[in-house]
């Protein structure tokens, strides 16, 4: 058991004497399989499932549902103009889903930097050892045991 998780465990047994742990939703019913997680990063799971709870899709879920349907729309069409049309809107939605996509990413990878920048610096061990030069040498002319200093004078 980690450092970490005996203070939880505790948590949890508190909470279980206490009664906070019973008549929560979903209690006695099984996990929901959730196989898309496994393809998305922890903190995005968690995070599009509390959307999902709340109701509320990401901008970048809408935008891609409504290029399909532009794409499904723009492939009905027959006439000249409203091909046009219709692609220069399926354009302005797609750059709009790159750019939310990319908003996503670049602000998670600013978030690691931000934690990189707030992570201490790692422990430098610098090597000390005593500068024996010629001059030491010669004031101490003794040899030590092989393979002091003083035996690398001689």
């Amino acid at each position: 058991m980690s450092w970490l998780s005996r203070p939880v465990e505790r948590q949890i047994q508190k909470a279980r004497l206490k009664g906070q742990l019973q008549g929560l939703e979903g209690e006695g019913k099984p996990l929901p399989d959730r196989p898309g997680d496994a393809f998305v990063s922890p903190g995005d799971a968690v995070g599009f499932r509390i959307m999902a709870q709340a109701g509320v899709l990401p901008e970048e879920i809408v935008l891609k549902k409504a290029v399909a349907t532009q794409r499904e729309h723009l492939a009905a069409l027959t006439g000249e103009a409203e091909r046009k049309a219709a692609t220069t809107e399926l354009a302005r939605l797609e750059m709009r889903q790159a750019i939310a996509e990319e908003v996503r990413c670049s602000s998670c990878a600013e978030a690691q930097r931000e934690r990189a920048a707030r992570r201490p610096p790692p422990i430098v061990h610098r090597i000390i050892r005593p500068s024996w030069s010629a001059a030491a040498c010669r004031r101490f002319p003794q040899a030590g045991p092989a393979g002091s200093p003083r035996a690398w004078c001689r």
